[in-house]
């Protein structure tokens, strides 16, 4: 079934609204993340369409999730990258800009005990293509170490 511009809107709303992941909803209604970014942000911003809860069935009402009062950036991040795991998607979500999902990105490897490679990361001054030579390296080592015996 091919869905107008208004019924995907109201579906995206619904999914967004059922605590749906932007990457869940995207597979679902066939819209890139950018777009459903934007269509969440204008439904709160009351410039387009806007679901009220008389409008929202009964079925999606129960699976509403309650959201705590004032929950930081950092926490809805760190939830975030737990579910999805992408810094995309965070920044996308979150309207925060690169250097700051970066350090909350590296917060949230800490968190995790992921903390050595953050430190590697550290000390070859964030440059994401020595880290992938190294790895490289190691693991051409490691084939041939391999095919040798």
């Amino acid at each position: 079934m091919i869905l107008d511009r208004k019924e995907k809107t109201k579906q995206v709303l619904q999914l967004h609204s059922r605590g749906r992941t932007y990457r869940e909803i995207a597979n679902e209604v066939h819209m890139s993340l950018r777009d459903i970014s934007s269509t969440i942000k204008k439904s709160m911003g009351a410039n387009e369409i806007t679901l009220t809860d008389s409008q929202l069935a009964p079925e999606i009402k129960e699976h509403q999730q309650p959201q705590p009062p004032n929950t930081s950036k950092q926490s809805q991040a760190l939830k975030l990258f737990s579910d999805d795991g992408n810094p995309l998607n965070v920044a996308i979500e979150l309207d925060l800009p690169a250097d700051e999902v970066h350090e909350l990105y590296q917060d949230y490897l800490r968190l995790n005990s992921l903390h050595k490679l953050v430190q590697v990361y550290e000390d070859i001054d964030y440059n994401l293509y020595t880290l992938l030579d190294l790895y490289k390296i190691i693991e051409n080592k490691t084939i041939c170490y391999i095919k040798k015996h």
